[in-house]
């Protein structure tokens, strides 16, 4: 459960994106969507931002090697052999 509101939630992601550790495959149908969204994020509650909601749940998840499993067996966090 969220305990602050989305922009606090994003500052950490955010600071990657600006500092390029954030890749985007290029030439994707959804790529340029994407990367719109993110930079016109700015946290109001009412905006359109679902993708950025992603992008950081996903950051957190990673970023903090927290284990996020679901039935395929696969684990966010696990070793990759």
């Amino acid at each position: 459960p969220a305990r602050h509101n989305k922009y606090t939630r994003a500052q950490r992601c955010a600071t990657a994106w600006r500092g390029g550790r954030i890749l985007v495959r290029r030439g994707q149908p959804w790529s340029s969507i994407f990367a719109r969204e993110v930079e016109y994020f700015t946290g109001n509650e009412r905006g359109k931002d679902d993708q950025v909601d992603a992008l950081v749940a996903a950051f957190d998840l990673v970023e903090l090697s927290a284990a996020a499993g679901w039935d395929g067996g696969f684990t966010f966090g696990s070793a990759v052999m």
